[in-house]
C-alpha cells in the first residue's frame, strides 16, 4: 500500500510537471493595428510597397533578446482591382500576442510563423472601427508578395483569402499560440486576406544582429586592428634611407 502511493504520487507530480512545461511560452506582444497609409489602386493589376511602422516586445524569458523594439517595416502586395480606380487607406493587423514554446526558453533560431490580415481604415476618420477590403479587391498570393525583414531580409508570404475572422489561426504546426484581438473591426465577416510569412529566426523581426554574426564582425575588428597595429611596428622601425649629399652639375 505505501508503494502504491508513492508510485501514485510520482505519476501525479509527473503529470504536474508536463502540464506546467506545456504552458510555459515565450511571449511576443505586437502593436495590432499598423497604418499603410492611403495608395491610389488603378483598375487591373497593380503591385505596391507599403511601408510602416512596426512595434513589438518580447518578454523576458527571452533572456538577452528580450525587449521593445521598433523598426519600418515594408510590405510588398500584388493587387488585382476588378473595379473602377479607386483611392483606399490600409492597415495590417498582427495578432495581438504570440507564445512561443519554452523549453527551458524560446528558440531565438527556430522558424515561425507571423500572420497579419490587410484591412481597411476610414480616410476621412482614422478613429473608426476598421473595415473588411472592397468586394472588388483580390491579393494575389504571387512570388512577389513579400515582407522585408531586418537587414534587408525578403520573407516570401502566403496570401489567404478569409471571408470569416472567427477562422482566423489561433494556432501552428510548431505549437505556437496566436491571440487575436479583434475589437476594433466594425465587422468580422467580409472580404479579407490573411498573409502569412516564415519568418527564419527572431532576429529577423527585432533587429538585433544574431551572436554568430556579432562574433564574425568581432573578429573582423580585431583582425583589422592587429592589420594597423603590425603596419605601425614596420614604419616605425623602418630604416631611413642614405642621404647621397647635395652635389652639384658642373
Amino acid at each position: 500500500m505505501q508503494a502504491f502511493s508513492r508510485l501514485a504520487f510520482s505519476f501525479t507530480l509527473f503529470v504536474a510537471l508536463v502540464v506546467e512545461e506545456k504552458t510555459q511560452a515565450g511571449t511576443i506582444t505586437t502593436q495590432v493595428v499598423e497604418d499603410k497609409g492611403t495608395v491610389a489602386i488603378p483598375n487591373g493589376h497593380f503591385e505596391h510597397v507599403f511601408k510602416s511602422h512596426m512595434s513589438l516586445t518580447l518578454g523576458p524569458e527571452w533572456g538577452d533578446l528580450a525587449g521593445h523594439f521598433e523598426r519600418n517595416n515594408n510590405e510588398q502586395l500584388v493587387w488585382v482591382n476588378t473595379g473602377p480606380p479607386i483611392v483606399l487607406h490600409f492597415a495590417n493587423v498582427y495578432p495581438k500576442e504570440v507564445d512561443v514554446p519554452e523549453n527551458p526558453k524560446p528558440n531565438q533560431f527556430k522558424v515561425d510563423s507571423f500572420f497579419d490580415i490587410f484591412v481597411e481604415l476610414d480616410p476621412n476618420n482614422l478613429q473608426q472601427p476598421l473595415k473588411p477590403l472592397e468586394p472588388n479587391m483580390i491579393i494575389q498570393p504571387g512570388p512577389n508578395t513579400n515582407m522585408e525583414g531586418a537587414f534587408d531580409t525578403l520573407i516570401q508570404g502566403t496570401v489567404t483569402p478569409i471571408s470569416d475572422l472567427s477562422q482566423l489561426p489561433t494556432s501552428n504546426a510548431n505549437d505556437t499560440n496566436i491571440v487575436w484581438d479583434l475589437s476594433q473591426f466594425s465587422s468580422t465577416t467580409g472580404n479579407f486576406f490573411l498573409i502569412e510569412y516564415d519568418v527564419p529566426n527572431a532576429f529577423v523581426l527585432t533587429g538585433v544582429p544574431e551572436p554568430s554574426t556579432l562574433l564574425l564582425a568581432a573578429c573582423g575588428a580585431l583582425g583589422a586592428a592587429g592589420y594597423a597595429r603590425r603596419r605601425r611596428r614596420l614604419t616605425r622601425h623602418k630604416t631611413p634611407p642614405v642621404s647621397s649629399g647635395s652635389g652639384k652639375l658642373s
